[in-house]
């Protein structure tokens, strides 16, 4: 009798700790779900500005050419003039497209948000390895231990995940963060 009520209470809490682990595994996957779209819409507006910058560069590159070459046809000083101001906005323009992209760092920040994503998936994968390592019915006061441990360790990399999206200025807040006490 008593043996049975161990093992109803051990069933007990070992299906209340596979939800707490399937709940923070929902969580990491959803996580991830963010994280690697993020990353991917700040990886396209890195290769955005990027690209703009070489073409615009090239365009400041001719500049010099241009000029000869006006200088050569013996082209009016007006046409020189406003052919100058063009280039000194598409210079402005380079020097700002510069700065953004210096500024944001998109790309780094885009693969910072790709490695998070990668160790959301890599911490699900080894969740669900030690918890099918832990469950022993023999040793049940070991298991739940041991079960209870692997619940701390994913709240710690969930914390530790979500810190770092936050210094990143990724919003986590439509990932859905439940748990059932």
């Amino acid at each position: 009798m008593v043996n049975e009520e161990l093992t109803g209470v051990f069933e007990q809490k070992l299906a209340e700790y596979k939800q707490m682990v399937i709940l923070r595994q929902e969580e990491c996957s959803q996580t991830a779900k963010v994280l690697e779209e993020d990353g991917k819409q700040l990886s396209a507006k890195g290769k955005k500005y990027k690209n703009a910058l070489i073409i615009l560069g090239i365009v400041i590159a001719t500049k010099a050419a241009l000029e000869l070459a006006m200088l050569g046809f013996k082209t009016p000083p007006v046409v020189m003039n406003i052919l100058s101001i063009i280039f000194l906005l598409i210079g402005a323009a380079v020097s700002m497209v510069a700065a953004l992209d210096k500024n944001n760092r998109y790309e780094e920040k885009a693969g910072e948000l790709r490695t998070l994503s990668s160790l959301c998936k890599s911490y699900d994968r080894r969740f669900m390895s030690d918890y099918k390592r832990f469950v022993d019915p023999r040793n049940t006061e070991i298991t739940l231990a041991k079960l209870e441990s692997l619940i701390d360790l994913q709240n710690q990399s969930l914390d530790h995940i979500r810190q770092r999206s936050d210094s990143l200025g990724v919003d986590l807040s439509e990932v859905n963060v439940s748990y059932r006490i």
